[in-house]
């Protein structure tokens, strides 16, 4: 990494704190909003969104509203991630992947339910687009499968494009 690279990465996190600061938390539609047209502004962040990072396509393609906010502490989260000083990022890379996982506090559903690995609860929704399936993935221990099927063989799921599940998704689930 060069020193260039380290002063953009941390000169772009400086304009975005500053312009999520003065947005309540409480406003999701505003901080998702802007997080977009910031993003969307800076060129060198769109070129390194990749087809990994879901929660931001669906964010820049204007899908977001398709899918869940159920974590009232979304937009807490994601003002105390932007704002925090312990762990600024030092890449652009850095600066995507922080984004991609605010934003999926947003856009995940969560149900409280038993892994059948570790015991713990609040497992996350998610959809194969490959096969039009939710896959369910816990937190904690990391352990993927279908909603209705066995654990899924990582072989496989390599293969899958996962998004998070839409509130069509979660309603037809009857959660």
């Amino acid at each position: 990494m060069s020193k260039k690279q380290h002063l953009l990465a941390r000169k772009l996190w400086t304009q975005l704190r500053e312009l999520i600061t003065p947005i309540p938390e409480k406003n999701f539609a505003q901080l998702l909003d802007a997080l977009k047209i910031w993003i969307s502004s800076h060129p060198i962040l769109l070129k390194n969104i990749n087809c990994q990072c879901t929660a931001l396509v669906l964010l820049l393609d204007g899908k977001i509203s398709q899918l869940h906010f159920v974590k009232p502490t979304a937009g807490a989260f994601l003002k105390s991630i932007i704002t925090a000083d312990f762990y600024p990022p030092r890449e652009i890379e850095d600066i995507i992947e922080c984004l991609e996982l605010v934003v999926r506090e947003f856009a995940l559903f969560t149900n409280w339910e038993t892994c059948p690995i570790c015991g713990e609860g609040y497992l996350e929704y998610w959809k194969d687009m490959n096969i039009n399936e939710i896959v369910l993935c816990c937190s904690e221990c990391g352990c993927e499968q279908y909603l209705h099927e066995e654990i899924i063989n990582k072989d496989n799921l390599r293969l899958s494009i996962l998004v998070p599940a839409s509130k069509e998704d979660i309603k037809k689930l009857n959660l």
